[in-house]
């Protein structure tokens, strides 16, 4: 719907026109208030900061980070700011790093915010800070589409990390085919995750320590949407285990299942 077009999502039901601005930089992304949308592919030395309000259009192309960056950077770094991000082409764009380089795909911190409607982050991976596709500190990441797939954590934290009053809605969209040797593909601390749609799924972790996993007062709100083939499909710290279909509850948590699917989790029914 940011590109012009008449879906909607939530409570966005209304469209007004905006004027984009062609960016034809291959080496650099904007860092002014506007809309853009790329003309051609995107190489980066450096990660992105976003401290003002900035939508981006991919338009088919690709943005690669071909530098690793300092171990809590991610390569979009939006500090303070909002990033809109989508996709108007047939074949939607996509955001990785270049062969060799290890750096997270998005970091978000001082009340920053992105909203992400199309595109795909592809094979982020842990660069020795916290996780491989998100880290978000204070912070809000609203996914109505779009997809984030082969998050690789080898050094054993998680794909996604969400924590300090932050929060993750999930309207859409994909999270898929991520690898933790360790931990839990998401992971909330003091912050909350509602899911009104989309899929989380053939992420695993190799002790089985949750899809999603939340502790020090988080939440997660499944009103709809699909989690599946994640080991133990979710689990919330809370002191005692209690075992229902995928899901351990041990401390400090609140999981209300509204709606959605909760299938195929490796350790349905076990602690």
């Amino acid at each position: 719907c940011v590109c012009g077009g008449e879906n909607t999502v939530g409570d966005h039901t209304e469209h007004q026109a905006v004027e984009w601005t062609a960016w034809e930089e291959n080496d650099q992304l904007p860092t002014e208030d506007g809309y853009y949308y790329l003309t051609t592919d995107v190489n980066l030395s450096e990660k992105w900061l976003v401290k003002k309000n900035i939508a981006l259009c991919l338009n088919g192309h690709s943005i690669t980070e071909i530098a690793n960056l300092w171990f809590s950077d991610g390569i979009f770094d939006i500090n303070g700011g909002m990033l809109t991000l989508t996709d108007c082409a047939h074949e939607a764009g996509s955001i990785q790093n270049a062969d060799g380089i290890t750096n997270k795909a998005i970091s978000i911190n001082n009340s920053g915010t992105m909203v992400m409607y199309n595109g795909s982050f592809r094979n982020p991976s842990e660069n020795e800070w916290l996780a491989s596709a998100l880290s978000m500190s204070h912070g809000t990441f609203i996914m109505n589409g779009g997809s984030i797939t082969g998050c690789t954590s080898a050094k054993g934290n998680w794909s996604l990390y969400i924590y300090d009053d932050s929060q993750f809605v999930m309207n859409g969209g994909q999270i898929l085919d991520g690898v933790n040797v360790s931990y839990s593909i998401i992971h909330l601390y003091d912050s909350s995750f509602t899911m009104n749609g989309g899929t989380i799924r053939g992420n695993s972790d190799s002790q089985n320590r949750g899809g999603i996993w939340f502790d020090s007062d988080s939440s997660f709100t499944m009103n709809d949407g699909t989690i599946s083939n994640v080991g133990t499909g979710v689990r919330i710290d809370r002191g005692t285990d209690v075992v229902e279909n995928g899901v351990v509850v041990t401390k400090n948590g609140e999981f209300t299942m509204n709606g959605g699917t909760i299938s195929s989790c490796a350790n349905d029914g076990v602690s």
